[in-house]
C-alpha cells in the first residue's frame, strides 16, 4: 500500500496531523510519503518540487500570481486585498493543481490524503489513486472571506469551486467536528463525510495547583482569528499571562511575549490555558489544537463564550471579555475545585488520543480493499 499525504507543514499545528497520519499508515505496513507543496509557487524549488522545470511559462505565471496575492494580502489596503485575491483565488488553485497532479501521477499512490486547502484542485483532473481523501484544517473560502481576503462576490465564486472539489473527493473530513458541522449546515452536506478528527499525545508531566495561578497562551500569533486585540486586552488586565509562539506580535499590543517555548512541556508549569478567537460565524464553530494540548497536561482551558464545544466542555471555562475572565477564574482558586476541573481535562484528553481520532480510517481502507 502506497500513501501520499499532501501537506504544507509549518512550526505549528499544520505539521502535526500529517506526521500522525504517516505513523498510522506505517504501522499498517504502508509506504508513506509526506509531500510538502509549501514551495510550489516559488521560482526555484527543491526536493520533489525540483522536478518541475524552472524555465516554464506555467511555473512563471503561478509564481507571479502567488506573489501578487501575497503582496495584496500584506498591503494593509482592504480594497486591494479583496479585489486582487477575489480575482485570483480560483485561478491560483487551478494552476497549482496542474503541478500537483503531475507529481502525484508520477508516484502512482493507492491513497492520497490532502491536508492543504490550496491543493484540492487536483481532484478536478483525472484520478491518480484508488482512494482520494480531503482532510482539511478549516473551510477555506470562509476563512479567507472573514479574514478580509475575499469580497462577497469572490467568496461565492471560490465557495462554488470548493464545493465542487468536496463532491469529487471519495471522502471528506475536517480537523474537528464543529468545522464539519459548519460545512454541512452552510455549504455542502454530501454523503462522503467521514470522521477523521484531530488528536493529542498522552503526556507524562501534569500541571499542579498553585495559590497564585499562571495562565499560558501558546500558538500562532498572526492569523486574524487569533484575535490579538482580545489577547492584548487580557494581557494588560492580567499580568500573569505568558504568551509563547510566533511570529512576535507588534509591540503596541503590549503582550507579554516569551518567544518560542523550548518544549510543549512548559505548559505543565501553568494552571490555566488560554484560547482567544474571533467571533465571526466560522470561528464560532472553530477549533484550536492548543485547546487539546492544554487539556493533555491537565490545565482547565479559558475560552471565549462564543465558541462552545460539547466534546471539550468539561475542561473548559467560558469567559465573555476581560472583565469576566477574572470572575470565572475565581471559582478555581480553591484547590479542590481546580483539581476536579484538571482531572476532567485529563479525562477528555485521554478520549481525544490520536488512536481514537484516526480510527475511522480503518473502515475506509477496508472498503477500498487495502486493509
Amino acid at each position: 500500500m502506497k500513501i501520499v499525504i499532501l501537506c504544507s507543514p509549518d512550526a505549528f499545528a499544520n505539521a502535526v496531523k500529517p506526521k500522525r497520519l504517516a505513523e498510522y499508515f506505517t504501522e499498517r505496513s504502508a509506504v508513506v510519503e509526506l509531500l510538502s507543496t509549501a514551495g510550489l509557487g516559488r521560482w526555484s524549488s527543491s526536493g520533489v518540487l525540483s522536478k518541475i522545470p524552472a524555465p516554464n511559462i506555467n511555473k512563471l505565471s503561478l509564481y507571479i500570481l502567488e506573489a501578487l496575492s501575497a503582496i495584496a494580502t500584506r498591503s494593509g489596503n482592504s480594497y486591494i486585498n479583496k479585489h486582487v485575491n477575489s480575482k485570483m483565488a480560483t485561478i491560483i488553485s487551478k494552476k497549482r493543481a496542474v503541478f500537483v497532479h503531475k507529481i502525484l501521477e508520477s508516484k502512482a499512490p493507492d491513497v492520497i490524503i490532502c491536508e492543504n486547502n490550496s491543493d484540492i484542485g487536483f481532484l478536478a483532473l483525472p484520478r491518480v489513486s484508488r482512494i482520494q481523501i480531503l482532510d482539511l484544517p478549516a473551510p477555506y473560502a470562509e476563512e479567507r472571506y472573514y479574514g478580509g481576503s475575499l469580497s462577497k462576490k469572490g467568496y461565492e465564486k471560490y465557495k462554488k469551486y470548493e464545493v465542487e472539489m468536496y463532491k469529487r473527493a471519495d471522502y471528506i473530513a475536517f480537523h474537528w467536528h464543529t468545522y464539519a458541522d459548519f460545512v454541512k449546515k452552510n455549504k455542502y452536506n454530501g454523503s462522503n463525510f467521514i470522521d477523521m478528527s484531530y488528536g493529542v499525545e498522552p503526556k507524562i508531566k501534569r500541571a499542579k495547583y498553585a495559590d497564585n495561578p499562571r495562565i499560558i497562551f501558546m500558538g500562532l500569533l498572526n492569523g486574524y482569528w487569533v484575535n490579538l486585540p482580545l489577547l492584548s486586552e487580557l494581557c494588560k488586565r492580567y499580568p500573569n499571562i505568558d504568551v509563547y509562539g510566533g511570529p512576535e506580535p507588534p509591540k503596541h499590543y503590549g503582550i507579554n511575549y516569551k518567544g518560542y517555548a523550548p518544549s510543549k512541556d512548559v505548559i505543565a508549569e501553568y494552571q490555566f490555558g488560554l484560547v482567544t478567537i474571533s467571533d465571526d460565524p466560522l470561528r464560532k464553530s472553530s477549533f484550536s489544537s492548543k485547546h487539546l494540548e492544554y487539556l493533555s497536561y491537565g490545565l482547565p482551558v479559558l475560552t471565549p463564550s462564543w465558541r462552545q464545544d460539547s466534546l471539550l466542555e468539561g475542561g473548559s471555562i467560558y469567559y465573555n471579555d476581560s472583565d469576566s475572565l477574572g470572575e470565572e477564574i475565581h471559582e478555581y482558586l480553591n484547590a479542590d475545585e481546580w483539581i476536579k476541573k484538571s482531572n476532567m481535562s485529563l479525562a477528555i484528553a485521554k478520549k481525544m488520543s490520536w488512536d481514537n481520532a484516526l480510527v475511522g480510517l480503518d473502515a475506509v481502507l477496508k472498503d477500498g480493499g487495502l486493509l
